[in-house]
């Protein structure tokens, strides 16, 4: 018990914080140490989890109580960082009343590992590694107190090289492991240890890893994905400082263990980042065409460039045709950033639809953009003549109402597990206006009226992702298990405000123009992940609200119409329109003022 060892058991450093059995002397057969209670909470940037328990037993003159606690973080950031970070404590004291003497020895375990999951410009995603592993034995006597502490910290620093078909090559770490040593040399000169091959100070070794590999998946003739191809680099070691060739050797045998499970976590993370940039989790197409009604077999030039989501950079790539209706030429163009396709409508009774993949060092995304068939201009009919409007000077009371929406659906084609996504977009300003027949003169207009504004904002994005079956870990088990992932934001919003509508109805056309109060919407965002496994679902979905209210730009009205001959005293009908930017516009109206 006077021996202050580093590895206290074998696989010290593999463990998990929760309750060591494999002190089992301590315990009488059949006493089970108690359940451990892990929580979890839900954190801006992924999940934290902690667990702690303690049992104690005394067996003679002699009390020992043996525990453990433990924290671990998953760090899930969209457009930022993914990986974990963990740190257990365990600890075991014996306590001799009867002498006042005790011992206890407390060894810390943690790591911290983590990449981006977008590429940089340059194809790069930077990352970190930390492990840490510390042994600190505290020596209680009736004369003395001894602490005596031996730390190893491995820190890497991690390089994902991305090609221009968005796979990541290989990746390199670099950094340093660091032994710190202190308590020894007091501890000898006082008897309370007999361990003479560790001093106290700081000792360095330096590290390169180069060239690691992913491997890439592989399904069998069973279903079954494995891996095939991962493998790590060499570990290069070079000294630094003053110190031996043992030491060095030493350091490197816990130092390379370090390094090892540092790089499987690497990987572990590069694989979920690299499904992050590969689906469309960090660039999309913007298209752009002079027209989005289009007359059947109609051309028209789309243009598309790819541009990162998160920093909206425009990126450089390779654009492929995937889809289109009718035709569309060419098959592949090199966006640098920008490319060109041209698009022929199909027969009449269709809609055309252009469907391109972009690819590169950045990631991968799928994209589509949607026109409408232009309909064929019935000939004018010849005006007739009006009869002359009466005339009214009374101001105009009533009710207008007029409704703003827009709705997009796409559906994305099967890749790999992928066996179906949809994503859906829709956005509605509902708004009605109780005229008051108040002349609103402050601007020098003899048309302008008060009116008392309502407005209701709704704007809600799904998408839903459905994956094939594969192979996942749930709890102690590995399933096969199909899988649904759901997305939902919705944006609501109420405003009213006193609004001046402008009436005219002289002529042989009336005119209607109004704007709309300002409105502020909170957004709640919903994920749903739906498979086998009740904690996987558990743990990744979530519910979200908005700390802070949203502003949301407000729209303008304007509706013309023809006059009739009761338009002197009564305004009323519904309109319907057309927006460039894909949304219709409703306007219905009920007017009316002294006869």
């Amino acid at each position: 018990t006077r021996r202050a060892a580093f590895d206290r058991t074998a696989n010290v450093f593999w463990q998990k914080a929760s309750y060591n059995k494999t002190a089992e002397y301590l315990f009488v057969p059949g006493d089970e140490p108690p359940e451990i209670t892990i929580n979890k909470t839900v954190t801006d940037d992924g999940i934290q989890m902690d667990a702690a328990v303690e049992n104690t037993k005394t067996i003679g003159d002699v009390t020992i109580t043996q525990g453990a606690s433990g924290d671990t973080r998953a760090i899930m950031v969209a457009g930022g960082n993914v990986g974990t970070e963990y740190k257990g404590i365990e600890y075991v004291e014996a306590v001799n009343n009867k002498e006042r003497k005790s011992i206890r020895t407390e060894t810390t375990v943690g790591w911290r590992s983590m990449t981006a999951s977008c590429p940089d410009a340059d194809g790069i995603s930077a990352g970190t590694g930390t492990a840490r592993i510390a042994i600190k034995m505290t020596i209680t006597t009736p004369q003395t107190i001894g602490i005596v502490q031996r730390e190893i910290t491995v820190r890497m620093t991690l390089k994902g090289f991305v090609n221009d078909a968005a796979e990541l090559t290989h990746f390199d770490m670099k950094g340093v492991a660091a032994e710190i040593n202190s308590g020894y040399e007091r501890a000898r000169r006082l008897g309370l240890i007999q361990d003479s091959e560790f001093t106290d100070g700081t000792k360095q070794v330096d590290y390169e890893v180069g060239n690691n590999k992913l491997g890439s998946p592989v399904v069998n003739e069973y279903g079954f994905t494995r891996t095939v191809g991962e493998e790590m680099g060499e570990v290069k070691g070079t000294f630094r400082g003053d110190i031996t060739q043992a030491e060095a050797q030493r350091i490197d045998k816990i130092a390379y263990r370090h390094i090892k499970w540092l790089c499987e976590q690497a990987a572990m993370y590069y694989k979920a980042a690299r499904s992050n940039w590969r689906y469309g989790e960090c660039v999309e197409i913007a298209f752009t065409a002079p027209k989005m009604k289009l007359a059947p077999a109609e051309k028209v030039d789309v243009t598309a460039e790819t541009v990162h989501i998160y920093d909206k950079n425009k990126v450089n790539a390779e654009l492929t045709l995937k889809a289109a209706t009718d035709s569309a030429t060419p098959e592949k163009e090199s966006g640098t950033p920008k490319g060109k396709f041209n698009l022929t409508a199909p027969a009449k009774g269709s809609n055309a639809m252009i469907m391109l993949e972009t690819v590169s060092r950045r990631g991968i995304a799928l994209d589509s953009l949607d026109f409408e068939e232009e309909k064929p201009q019935k000939k004018p009919v010849p005006p007739k003549k009006k009869p002359r409007v009466k005339q009214c000077e009374g101001g105009w009371t009533g009710k207008i109402t007029a409704v703003k929406s827009k709705r997009t659906e796409t559906v994305k084609p099967a890749s790999g597990r992928l066996v179906r996504q949809i994503e859906n977009r829709e956005e509605t300003f509902s708004v009605d206006y109780y005229v008051l027949g108040i002349a609103d003169t402050t601007q020098g207009f003899r048309n302008a009226y008060f009116s008392d504004a309502q407005m209701n904002y709704r704007a809600a994005e799904y998408r839903e992702s459905n994956y094939a079956p594969g192979k996942m870990g749930c709890g102690d088990q590995i399933i096969t298990t199909p899988q649904t992932q759901k997305f939902e934001s919705l944006l609501t919003g109420l405003s009213g405000k006193r609004i001046t509508v402008y009436v005219s109805s002289a002529g042989e056309k009336g005119i209607l123009t109004f704007d709309s109060p300002e409105i502020n919407a909170e957004r709640i965002i919903t994920r749903t992940y739906e498979s086998s496994c009740p904690s996987y679902n558990a743990k990744n979905s979530s519910v979200d609200r908005s700390g802070a209210l949203i502003g949301v730009p407000s729209p303008g009205f304007e509706i013309e119409f023809e006059l009739d001959d009761k338009s002197g005293y009564v305004l009323e009908g519904s309109k319907t329109i057309e927006n460039g930017d894909g949304s219709k516009t409703v306007v219905t109206w009920n007017l009316s003022r002294c006869k």
